[in-house]
């Protein structure tokens, strides 16, 4: 809602079903953001390249923030996407998630995915792989909040590979 701020407890386009597959353009609903050196891109993608699809999500659609291959990178770089929701009367906020590289390389636990909440990270994770249906207690927060999903970089250096949070 634009003209009248975030509706109550709803996450605008919250399983990215808006975007066209392969596109590197504004996410609906959703503001980009980095703080970078060489990373580089937030990526609102369908499904399909074969060695992630299908992507363990209710939707045909996922978003990927990555750092950029073969570009240097430093401890605190991020890409992240960020929206401002209304919380009140929310109890649990709901996701996929999956660490994951190109074909042919390995992740590197060189970045880790986020949940933010005001620049609080309420859920992370480092290691490869799926987390599915991970719930996060939200019920304490109020109001209007600014939720971020991010990639954050947490070891210098070049990575073999884009790694990739979907």
């Amino acid at each position: 809602n634009t003209v009248g701020g975030p509706i109550t407890g709803r996450i605008l386009n919250p399983s990215f079903e808006s975007e066209s597959s392969g596109e590197f353009g504004p996410i609906t609903g959703w503001t980009r953001n980095s703080a970078t050196n060489g990373q580089r891109g937030c990526q609102a993608q369908g499904t399909v390249y074969p060695t992630i699809s299908p992507m363990p999500t209710n939707g045909l659609n996922y978003f990927i923030l990555f750092t950029y291959w073969g570009a240097t990178h430093n401890v605190g770089d991020f890409v992240s996407v960020t929206q401002t929701v209304d919380f009140t009367g929310a109890n649990t906020l709901q996701f996929d998630h999956l660490n994951t590289v190109y074909s042919g390389y390995t992740w590197s636990n060189n970045a880790r995915a986020e949940v933010r909440i005001d620049g609080n990270t309420i859920w992370s994770a480092s290691a490869a792989g799926p987390n599915v249906n991970q719930s996060v207690n939200v019920s304490s927060y109020s109001g209007t909040h600014v939720l971020e999903l991010r990639e954050q970089v947490v070891v210098a250096g070049a990575f073999p590979g884009a790694q990739w949070v979907l």
